[in-house]
Order: C-alpha cells, then structure tokens, then sequence
C-alpha cells in the first residue's frame, strides 16, 4: 500500500473510531449502568494502532479527546491520559510480536506511569487539591447507617465502631496499591482481548499461552527483592510513611505472584484432566480460600523452584 492509500485508511479508520467511542460515551452519560462498556475502550486504540503507524494513533487519541471534550463529562481526559495510551501500547507491543514476559512488563509500567499522570493531572488542574486528601476524607466521614446499631449494646456499638474505623484505615493505607493493581489488571485484560480479537480475525500475533503455562519473567525474583530493598532505604531516607509504603510495595509484590499462583493451580488442575467449565469456578474458589497470601506463595515458589518445569520448554518469562 503506498503512503497516500495509508493516509487514507488512517483517516478513514479513525473517523470510525470517532463516531464509535463518541456513540458509546455519550450513551454512558445517559445511562450509568454502561458504564462498564468504557472498560474495553483501549481496545478499540489497540486495534487501530496494530493496524496504523504509531504517529496516526497518537494523533488519534487527541483527536477523540478533542471530540469528547464537547460532551458534558470527563470522559475526554480518561481517554486522552488513561485509555488511549494504553489502547497504543497494547497495539504497540501486539504488533513488534514481543515474547508475553516483555510485553507484560511494558504494558504493566506503562499503566502504573498513566495512573501517575492522571493521578497529578485530577490533583493539581481539575481538582485544584490532592485527589488521595480528599478520598480519605470522604472514606472517614462516611457514616455507620443508625439501623445498623439499633440492636447492639453500648460495649457492642463502641467495638463494631472501632473496628469500622481500622477497616477504614487500613483500606486507605493500600488504596495506592489497590488502584495499581486494577490499572495493571485492566490494561492486561484489554492485551488479552486485542489477542482474541486480532486472532478470531485471523491476523498474525505472537499468541498468548494458555494460563496453565503462564509464568513471570526469570528475573522476577531479583526484581522484588531490589525493589523491596530500594524500598527499605526509601522509607529510612525520605520522609514518608514507612509503614503505609511497606504495606503498599508489599501488597503489589503479592498480587504480582498471585498471577502466578493462579497458574500454578490451573496446572495442577489440568493434570487432573479436568475440563475448562470445570477448572473456572475451581479457580474462583482457590482464590477466595487461598486468597492473596496462599496463592502468592505458590508463585513465589514455582518462580523459584520451577516447579511446573516450564524453564525447560523456554515458555513464558524473558
């Protein structure tokens, strides 16, 4: 195709995905319970930046925000800061063909550096104060519904309360981490769907293994352990919180190798020859009984012990 054929569909394509994510996010304003359509949003990006060259999907994504910008929403700048970039990284590293540890770790840097972004955009231009301030502030005014107490004892009421007011903070401690992690988790969701679509239209990926053979990059030990180090010498040199960035880098280090201990499971279940309907609901209950700590543990132990012995047929990691 020569370059005037490629303006051509460039332009042609992105006035589609104009009129499509402007049709679908002006139906999300008039109806909230829609809203989850916005989720898939990177991967209409996705698509169109496997298919275009990187300078036409980056002018693509301010070309929709500038679109959306005309509705009465802030859908533009989670497009322009959050769904867009991520919809041309996944597009991106679809279309070099990188092995699945290297694109997993770029689309995983790539979202935390997007929440920060978007993070200091809302804080310092929209809001005008800090957007973590004023979550914790909401978090702690809100009240205890007074039915809820009717029955209780004073000794009963002073208890319940204080154990609403640790819940509370320590919800607020692994807030940061909480919202990394369901970053990650929503840009890796939408790779996994580029794959699917790219492949149902039979368009050449380097395909994504199934999860029974998913495994994190061979230096994921040495990663967490420096960056658990670097953050031990943080929390001593720098004035913050120790114990709120300890939990934090904890709790993603854990959630890192839950991944993997989702997989480890899913192995063992398919060595059982149980069928795919099956190993589903076994793995939602795995989760929930195991939870982060048993299931991360797992992980941490097959990326150190190979336990699945996936080393030796190169699958997964980098």
């Amino acid at each position: 195709m020569d370059k005037k054929l490629k303006v051509q569909s460039a332009v042609l394509d992105m006035t589609i995905l104009v009129i499509t994510l402007g049709t679908f996010s002006f139906i999300t304003i008039q109806y909230n319970i829609l809203a989850l359509l916005t989720i898939v949003f990177p991967l209409a990006f996705g698509l169109y930046a496997y298919k275009h060259d990187i300078r036409f999907s980056i002018l693509s994504i301010f070309i929709v925000s500038l679109v959306l910008a005309l509705l009465p929403d802030w859908m533009w700048l989670n497009i322009l800061l959050i769904a867009g970039p991520i919809g041309v990284v996944i597009g991106y590293v679809t279309k070099r063909k990188l092995n699945h540890g290297k694109s997993t770790m770029i689309i995983v840097g790539s979202s935390i550096a997007l929440s920060a972004i978007w993070y200091f955009v809302i804080s310092e231009f929209v809001l005008q104060m800090d957007l973590l301030t004023l979550v914790k502030e909401y978090v702690m005014a809100m009240p205890v519904p007074p039915e809820l107490l009717e029955s209780f004892s004073e000794a009963q009421t002073d208890t319940f309360m204080n154990i609403e007011l640790e819940a509370k903070q320590l919800l607020l401690m692994v807030l940061p981490s909480l919202v990394l992690g369901a970053m990650a988790l929503y840009s890796l969701l939408n790779f996994v769907l580029l794959d699917y679509v790219l492949n149902k239209l039979r368009k050449e990926t380097n395909a994504l293994p199934p999860l029974y053979e998913m495994r994190l990059p061979d230096n994921i030990i040495m990663g967490t352990t420096i960056v658990l180090v670097l953050t031990l010498i943080a929390a001593q040199v720098i004035s913050v919180d120790s114990l709120s960035l300890m939990v934090n880098v904890m709790y993603i280090v854990m959630l890192t190798f839950t991944m993997q201990g989702l997989a480890v499971l899913s192995f063992y279940l398919k060595k059982l020859k149980l069928v795919g309907i099956i190993q589903l609901p076994i793995l939602i209950i795995g989760l929930v009984i195991f939870q982060f700590v048993g299931l991360s543990l797992m992980g941490w132990l097959d990326a150190i012990f190979d336990l699945r012995q996936l080393k030796k047929k190169n699958v997964g990691g980098v």
